[in-house]
Protein backbone atom coordinates (compact mmCIF):
# COMPACT_ATOMS: atom_id res chain seq x y z
CA UNK A 1 0.00 0.00 0.00
CA UNK A 2 2.78 2.44 0.91
CA UNK A 3 4.56 1.64 -2.34
CA UNK A 4 1.37 2.41 -4.29
CA UNK A 5 0.94 5.73 -2.54
CA UNK A 6 4.58 6.62 -3.18
CA UNK A 7 4.15 5.74 -6.86
CA UNK A 8 1.04 7.91 -7.15
CA UNK A 9 2.78 10.82 -5.42
CA UNK A 10 5.80 10.51 -7.70
CA UNK A 11 3.51 10.42 -10.74
CA UNK A 12 1.65 13.50 -9.54
CA UNK A 13 4.89 15.35 -8.84
CA UNK A 14 6.13 14.60 -12.34
CA UNK A 15 2.76 15.53 -13.80
CA UNK A 16 2.92 18.88 -12.05
CA UNK A 17 5.85 19.76 -14.31
CA UNK A 18 3.54 19.49 -17.30
CA UNK A 19 2.47 22.89 -18.65
CA UNK A 20 -1.12 21.71 -18.81
CA UNK A 21 -1.29 20.65 -15.18
CA UNK A 22 -2.95 23.94 -14.17
CA UNK A 23 -5.80 23.19 -16.59
CA UNK A 24 -6.22 19.75 -15.08
CA UNK A 25 -6.13 21.10 -11.55
CA UNK A 26 -8.82 23.65 -12.43
CA UNK A 27 -10.96 20.94 -14.07
CA UNK A 28 -10.80 18.82 -10.91
CA UNK A 29 -11.40 21.82 -8.64
CA UNK A 30 -14.44 22.94 -10.60
CA UNK A 31 -15.82 19.40 -10.71
CA UNK A 32 -15.62 19.14 -6.92
CA UNK A 33 -17.04 22.63 -6.47
CA UNK A 34 -20.00 22.12 -8.81
CA UNK A 35 -20.93 18.43 -8.99
CA UNK A 36 -23.36 17.44 -6.23
CA UNK A 37 -22.34 13.76 -6.35
CA UNK A 38 -18.70 14.66 -5.84
CA UNK A 39 -19.53 17.11 -3.04
CA UNK A 40 -21.36 14.39 -1.11
CA UNK A 41 -18.69 11.69 -1.54
CA UNK A 42 -16.78 10.38 1.45
CA UNK A 43 -13.30 11.75 2.13
CA UNK A 44 -11.68 8.56 0.79
CA UNK A 45 -13.80 8.65 -2.35
CA UNK A 46 -12.92 12.31 -2.90
CA UNK A 47 -9.21 11.63 -2.56
CA UNK A 48 -9.30 8.70 -4.95
CA UNK A 49 -11.50 10.50 -7.47
CA UNK A 50 -9.30 13.60 -7.45
CA UNK A 51 -6.21 11.49 -8.11
CA UNK A 52 -7.92 9.57 -10.90
CA UNK A 53 -9.42 12.65 -12.58
CA UNK A 54 -6.15 14.55 -12.42
CA UNK A 55 -4.16 11.61 -13.74
CA UNK A 56 -6.58 10.98 -16.60
CA UNK A 57 -6.46 14.64 -17.57
CA UNK A 58 -2.65 14.71 -17.52
CA UNK A 59 -2.60 11.56 -19.64
CA UNK A 60 -5.01 13.15 -22.11
CA UNK A 61 -2.62 16.08 -22.58
CA UNK A 62 0.31 13.68 -23.06
CA UNK A 63 -1.83 12.07 -25.78
CA UNK A 64 0.30 8.93 -25.90
CA UNK A 65 -1.68 6.27 -27.74
CA UNK A 66 1.34 4.17 -28.69
CA UNK A 67 0.23 1.25 -26.50
CA UNK A 68 -3.18 0.87 -28.18
CA UNK A 69 -4.26 0.10 -31.72
CA UNK A 70 -7.28 -0.34 -33.93
CA UNK A 71 -10.69 0.50 -32.52
CA UNK A 72 -9.21 0.91 -29.04
CA UNK A 73 -6.84 3.58 -30.30
CA UNK A 74 -9.74 5.42 -31.94
CA UNK A 75 -11.72 5.30 -28.70
CA UNK A 76 -8.78 6.45 -26.55
CA UNK A 77 -8.05 9.29 -28.98
CA UNK A 78 -11.68 10.47 -28.79
CA UNK A 79 -11.75 10.24 -24.99
CA UNK A 80 -8.47 12.18 -24.71
CA UNK A 81 -9.81 14.84 -27.05
CA UNK A 82 -12.95 15.22 -24.95
CA UNK A 83 -10.99 15.51 -21.73
CA UNK A 84 -8.64 18.12 -23.22
CA UNK A 85 -11.61 20.19 -24.47
CA UNK A 86 -13.29 20.04 -21.05
CA UNK A 87 -10.06 21.01 -19.29
CA UNK A 88 -9.49 23.91 -21.68
CA UNK A 89 -13.04 25.12 -21.12
CA UNK A 90 -12.99 24.57 -17.34
CA UNK A 91 -9.71 26.46 -17.02
CA UNK A 92 -11.61 29.62 -17.99
CA UNK A 93 -14.68 28.94 -15.84
CA UNK A 94 -15.26 30.98 -12.71
CA UNK A 95 -18.80 29.82 -11.95
CA UNK A 96 -20.57 26.49 -11.86
CA UNK A 97 -22.77 27.62 -14.74
CA UNK A 98 -19.70 28.22 -16.89
CA UNK A 99 -18.24 24.88 -15.82
CA UNK A 100 -21.49 23.06 -16.58
CA UNK A 101 -21.48 24.61 -20.06
CA UNK A 102 -18.17 22.80 -20.60
CA UNK A 103 -19.99 19.51 -20.05
CA UNK A 104 -22.44 20.15 -22.87
CA UNK A 105 -20.10 22.06 -25.19
CA UNK A 106 -19.29 19.71 -28.05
Amino acid sequence: MTRSIASVLLFLTLAACNKDSAKCEKLVDMAFKCDEDLKSASADEKTTTKLMMGSMCEEAFRNDTSSVSGESKKLVTEVYEGIRKRAQCASKATTCEQYEACETDK
